[in-house]
């Protein structure tokens, strides 16, 4: 198994980067794409009778990779949590 060239310390645009994944993949990964293994169907999308565990963040983080550090709201199965 290769060992990643990025240190532990490395930021997530780093390693996006060095992995060739985008800011668009890697929030349909955590989403949508991270539900259809688990064959989790009412998961992954907001939408009316989805499940909802949300992070709001300040910025939009396709745009800008460093909004994930400006979490703004958490909704925890639809209650506001943070």
């Amino acid at each position: 198994m290769q060992r990643p060239k990025t240190p532990p310390s490395a930021s997530r645009d780093e390693l996006l980067d060095e992995h060739g994944l985008s800011s668009e993949a890697a929030l349909e990964a955590a989403t949508v794409g991270g539900a259809d293994p688990l064959g989790l169907d009412d998961v992954g999308k907001i939408e009316p009778g989805y499940v909802a565990d949300l992070v709001v963040l300040g910025a939009d983080p396709t745009v800008d990779p460093s909004a994930w550090r400006t979490v703004r709201q958490v909704y925890r199965a639809g209650t506001q949590v943070v």
